[in-house]
């Protein structure tokens, strides 16, 4: 028997590959402004009148929910131009 995670396989055990979710490069410019911005996520989340819970999600690279207000307003806190 073969071991897989130090878990010994069955010939009857199944196995699933799945593929790595991809990340939103929304996300990951937002993470990058804020730390090119030098302020705390707590910092800019009292600037765009949220709590840093919210501003926190906005910055998971695997959060898919971003609203074009939302980005305006961020990218107008920033001094930037959502394009």
């Amino acid at each position: 028997a073969k071991k897989v995670l130090g878990e010994e396989l069955k010939v009857s055990d199944v196995i699933a590959f799945v593929e790595v979710a991809s990340m939103n490069p929304v996300s990951l410019e937002i993470a990058r402004l804020i730390e090119e911005s030098g302020m705390t996520q707590g910092e800019l989340a009292k600037k765009l009148g949220t709590h840093q819970p919210a501003l926190s999600r906005l910055v998971d690279p695997f959060y898919f929910g971003h609203n074009v207000k939302t980005l305006e307003r961020f990218a107008s806190v920033l001094g930037k131009e959502l394009e």
